[in-house]
């Protein structure tokens, strides 16, 4: 789980959760994005009781992707403070992004 909010953040992390697929009959969008996380969460198993490093991380980026904006556009759409935290959140997200891109440009891509 560290490992997760040290790769992502937790702002995507609580975007994510808000975006988390609900299904409901005939939405193939919501249905998709569900076996995306349970593929995820099966391969996480490996991940936790074997030695061999799983980078199963990699394989639900997408789907966190998808899932933050979806959470973003849930909060967007209920509208007063919702919006404003929504906001704050993805700020809050957007700072963490350009912090990691600065250090891997500064500190781990130096010739």
């Amino acid at each position: 789980m560290l490992t997760a909010i040290g790769q992502w953040g937790l702002p995507a992390i609580v975007l994510a959760w808000m975006g988390r697929p609900r299904l409901a009959p005939g939405d193939r969008y919501a249905r998709d994005l569900a076996a995306c996380w349970l593929a995820g969460l099966v391969l996480a198993v490996p991940a936790i009781v074997s030695p061999l490093e799983v980078r199963y991380l990699y394989g639900l980026t997408a789907a966190l992707a998808l899932s933050a904006g979806a959470g973003a556009a849930r909060l967007q759409a209920q509208g007063g403070g919702w919006r404003l935290a929504g906001w704050a959140v993805v700020l809050a997200q957007i700072v963490l992004g350009a912090r990691a891109i600065v250090e891997a440009v500064v500190v781990r891509y130096r010739l």
